[in-house]
């Protein structure tokens, strides 16, 4: 039983050192030391070189593969005619892209709305809720608002001055 156990080990051992040593020639590192520390340290040897970047020979090879096949790729799209260019999507209408225009007209009508929701005479309407006197409800989705809420984040909708029905 004890000749099965060792003979188990020397296999593992073996078999770390082996692939330790392919782990370290794929990376780029030396594969006698590769070897010997798997086979010494097995299993954690392995882990070790697995975990292993690449050195920096092979990471220079393999980046200037890549920047030879994208100069390539480059080359090939600069050489193809170019497809006429697709017209830009229209952005003038405010009420579909309330934002869209020069930063000073998006800035003033960031400012307006800012002012509109802060004004004394804002048309939003506090509820409040059964045991919560800082909560509002919403009229249009009915979804509990905090009373500082000037719109309802759940639908949009504006929420609207008045008293509460009793």
């Amino acid at each position: 039983m004890p000749t099965a156990i060792i003979v188990f080990c020397i296999i593992v051992w073996v078999a770390s050192a082996a692939m330790c040593s392919s782990l370290a020639s794929e990376k780029g590192y030396g594969t006698g030391w590769a070897a010997f520390l798997g086979f010494v340290f097995g299993l954690f040897a392995l882990i070790y070189y697995a975990g292993l970047p690449l050195s920096e020979e092979k990471r220079r090879a393999e980046y200037s593969v890549v920047a030879s096949a994208v100069s390539a790729a480059m080359a090939r799209t600069a050489a193809q005619p170019s497809a006429p260019a697709q017209a830009a999507p229209d952005r003038s209408t405010p009420a579909v892209q309330p934002f869209a225009g020069p930063p000073e007209a998006r800035s003033a009508r960031t400012i307006d709305a800012l002012n509109a929701l802060d004004a004394e005479t804002s048309p939003s309407r506090k509820l409040p809720v059964a045991g919560k006197a800082d909560a509002i409800v919403c009229s249009a989705c009915g979804q509990e608002q905090p009373s500082f809420r000037r719109v309802c984040y759940k639908c949009g909708a504006r929420l609207e001055t008045g008293e509460v029905p009793e």
